[in-house]
Parts: C-alpha cells; structure tokens; sequence
C-alpha cells in the first residue's frame, strides 16, 4: 500500500528543556535524531518556563503552538512518563506520541536495555532514581521494576517510591539518574541529597554523573519508534 502525508503539517519536539549546558546538548543530540525521521518541517519546544535557552530554535509550548496555528500539529515528547508535563501536552488535543514509558512495550525495551548493558557483580545493588511526583502515579517505574534484573531497584526523589523508603541490604550501591540528563536535579538532588543518605547508611555509594540519553544511547530508539508510530496514525491511505 502506498501511503502519502497531507501538507500543512509540523511536529513539534517537546522537552522539559535544561538550562545546564551539558543536559542541553544531550537534548539537542536526541532532537536532532527525531528530526531526521521527520517527513513534515520540525519546531522544537521546552515545557519549563524557567529553561534560560540560548538557541533561538526553542521557544516556550505556548509560543511555539502560537506561531504555528496555521498548521496542523503532530507533538513528539522527550519525556520520560505520563507526568504533569505530559498531561499537559495531551490537554492541547493535539495527536501526540507517547513518553518512553508510555506503555507496556517500551517499559519491556527499557528494561532488557538497561538488564544488558548493567554488569552483575555480587555484593552491589543498582539503584535507580527517576524524579517521580507526589500528585502522579509512579506506577510506570512499578511496571519497569517487576522487569528489571533482582539486582536492580527503582526509587525516586519525590512519591511514593522515595529513596528514603528503599532497603538495601547489599554494601555497595551504584547509583544512576533515571533522567533523560545529567542537569539540575542530578547535579543537586541526587548527587548531594541521595548519596548522603546512603552514605549515612555505611554503604560504598557510587554515581553515574550522566542522564539517560548518555548512559543508555539505544534508548533513543524508543523514542524513535514513538515517533514513528505517530506518523504511521497520521497517513492516509492515497
């Protein structure tokens, strides 16, 4: 069947956005990959209104939806669950791919690439932190830990999974940030306030100082077949 895409049409790449210069590039490096998949002209936008951005590609969502009213819009997001930032995107009622663990599928890539690309050792625990949130459901990180190795665990900074409730009985614990970079709130949160706390317990911590998107590449490719699957909704039959 041949298949071909109506005009008048733009996606728009939506993430939190970061004002740290290395996050940035992450991000523009994960932008730049969906772009080339992207048969109908690319905006990008950031959802955080505290974002400083030197690039005068992103704009505020609210701005970028204003200046492309005339088109019809298809919205990618670089998130990582169905959060306040994603129910925000859908509340625009525009066709919308989903976040990285916006189903039971991706949960299940998420967790064979992160049970591959970790190295059993016998005696240390790895811990995940995702931000979480204390009004969303962290049932995604849930899903994802009943897939994940029994040497891997999932906690957060905020919710009901909170690091500060996780039980570790190995002696070494290696940490690694379940954000998409290695900005702001790893930088702060879990670098300061999470090691100390498992410090304070005796254990021998050590720290991932990168995001997802550098500790993970592959992880890209969830987002691409998002994206994808996003389009493939969009054509129609000719």
């Amino acid at each position: 069947m041949v298949y071909c895409f109506l005009v008048g049409k733009r996606i728009i790449i939506v993430s939190f956005g970061s004002n740290d210069g290395d996050g940035a590039k992450d991000i523009k490096k994960a932008e730049e990959s969906l772009a080339l998949l992207s048969p109908y002209p690319v905006s990008y936008a950031y959802t955080s209104h505290q974002t400083i951005c030197e690039d005068s590609t992103h704009k505020s969502l609210e701005e970028t939806i204003k200046a492309e009213k005339e088109c019809e819009i298809l919205i990618m997001p670089l998130l990582i669950q169905r959060g306040s930032q994603y129910e925000k995107l859908l509340a625009l009622n525009k066709s919308c791919a989903l976040p990285l663990l916006g189903s039971k599928g991706n949960a299940e890539r998420v967790a064979e690439i992160i049970n591959e690309n970790l190295e059993r050792r016998e005696g240390l625990r790895y811990l995940i932190i995702a931000h979480g949130s204390e009004e969303v459901s962290t049932s995604e990180y849930k899903v994802l830990e009943s897939l994940l190795r029994d040497d891997i665990s999932i906690a957060t900074l905020k919710g009901d999974l909170s690091y500060k409730d996780a039980h570790i009985e190995e002696k070494s614990v290696h940490i690694f940030p379940f954000l998409l970079t290695y900005a702001h709130h790893a930088k702060n949160e879990i670098a300061g306030d999470v090691v100390s706390h498992f410090e304070e317990q005796g254990k021998d911590v050590s720290l991932s100082e990168c995001g997802l998107l550098s500790s993970f590449p592959s992880l890209i490719k969830i987002f691409e077949k998002n994206l994808m699957s996003l389009l493939e909704e969009d054509v129609l039959p000719s």
